[in-house]
């Protein structure tokens, strides 16, 4: 029912088709993709090799993989992926095409009986979690997120599960170094215990090089903007939207901070789970 309602609603509109076709061949070779909403944030701090971020409250649709962060890898995390996908592109009480949203956002937490693993999109800007219109799948939420700081690292490649440990523990390395308190036994977005979370941008078809891949941490808020390991803190404030089409519009901000904010641009989507 769901792909039948998301294939009526793109062939209803074959000029909409068409450009995304031709959008999505472009972004085989994006690192940022494009037409896509970012979430909002403000860097505090900036490290060689990670920054930390205080993320905007903003609302998310989500479903459950199961337990074990070897849902990352399983067929779950490919249902879940299209799941999300296709409420995207139509699957829910509307009927209606929302704008496409990165990164996919997978959650590990443990609820103190055992790792669970929840996937997650951002919802548009215009929507909250209570505005959004609701899931035609019942195995999707709606939430509303609270704001969250979060230690946050970059790597390329392929998001496999080896790959995901081993850039959580070199972040984990990282901001021990730098002092910072981290992880477990802090809540989450959502009000559980958040060991990582994995932030993948790409369609599945990207460039494994090209990729843009982020590892995260939930960690205490910073009371002093000191620097990091040479980093600068405080110096940024972003809200973004990919896209080759979207304009940035900057303001001057309290004590010359720069606000940033870059206009979203035509929804944007992939059908496929992104890429072990």
């Amino acid at each position: 029912q769901e792909a039948a309602q998301v294939s009526s609603a793109l062939l209803q509109d074959p000029a909409r088709l068409a450009y995304l076709v031709q959008q999505e061949a472009r972004n085989v070779v994006n690192r940022d993709p494009e037409g896509v909403e970012l979430p909002a944030y403000q860097v505090l701090s900036k490290a060689s090799d990670y920054e930390v971020r205080m993320y905007e409250s903003c609302g998310v649709v989500l479903t459950s993989l199961g337990p074990g962060s070897s849902a990352i890898e399983s067929e779950g995390s490919i249902r879940g992926f299209n799941s999300l996908a296709a409420y995207v592109l139509g699957a829910n009480a509307d009927d209606q095409q929302l704008e496409w949203t990165a990164p996919v956002r997978t959650d590990v937490s443990d609820d103190g009986f055992g790792e669970m693993v929840e996937m997650s999109m951002m919802l548009p800007r215009r929507f909250s979690a209570s505005t959004a219109p609701a899931p035609s799948d019942p195995n999707l939420l709606l939430r509303q997120s609270e704001v969250q700081t979060m230690a946050v690292a970059q790597f390329a490649g392929l998001a496999t599960a080896g790959e995901v440990r081993r850039q959580l523990e070199a972040l984990k390395v990282s901001i021990g170094r730098d002092g910072l308190q981290s992880s477990e036994g802090m809540a989450d977005e959502f009000g559980g215990s958040c060991t990582y979370s994995l932030l993948q941008y790409n369609p599945p078809y990207t460039l494994p090089w090209l990729r843009r891949n982020e590892i995260a941490v939930p960690v205490e808020p910073l009371t002093d903007l000191s620097e990091v390991e040479g980093g600068k803190a405080g110096d940024e404030v972003g809200d973004e939207a990919g896209g080759e089409a979207g304009g940035e519009v900057a303001v001057e901000g309290d004590e010359g901070t720069e606000v940033v904010a870059e206009q979203a641009v035509d929804p944007d989507a992939w059908l496929d789970a992104p890429s072990d």
